[in-house]
């Protein structure tokens, strides 16, 4: 029973000391309205539009078609797939709030986009990792 309290607690303090409490601001020259809040679920983004970024998990981003690079964890029917690298290019619309996540689909990698909880899209990787 220890050891259990002792685990749920580390993954507690983990999940917790991980989150960031506000957004990454891309570009404070754009007003708030006219851009989009954008959450990354188990992946982390190392680019953004060709520049390379130090990763980050949560941005506000100016709305309009980003295409975003990111190292990508996924667990999928008992079995781990990991890519780095891996490109999307979405168009964020202004104003709204965007939670995205790895997934596998249909043996095609990318990612699933959500706003206010409600599917949006999956848009599938540019380079697709080959499964062997």
């Amino acid at each position: 029973m220890k050891k259990k309290i002792l685990i749920l607690t580390a993954i507690t303090f983990l999940l917790l000391s991980s989150c960031q409490t506000k957004p990454i601001v891309w570009d404070d020259s754009y007003p708030e309205e006219s851009t989009a809040s954008v959450r990354f679920n188990n992946m982390k983004v190392d680019s953004f539009n060709g520049i390379t970024v130090n990763k980050f998990y949560w941005v506000r981003i100016p709305a309009g078609e980003a295409t975003i690079g990111a190292d990508v964890v996924i667990n999928h029917g008992g079995v781990r797939f990991q890519t780095r690298g891996s490109e999307f290019t979405f168009t964020f619309e202004a104003g709204r709030e965007y939670t995205v996540y790895g997934r596998v689909n249909d043996m095609r990698w990318g990612v699933s986009v959500f706003s206010n909880n409600e599917f949006v899209a999956f848009v599938p990787f540019k380079n697709q990792p080959k499964f062997t």
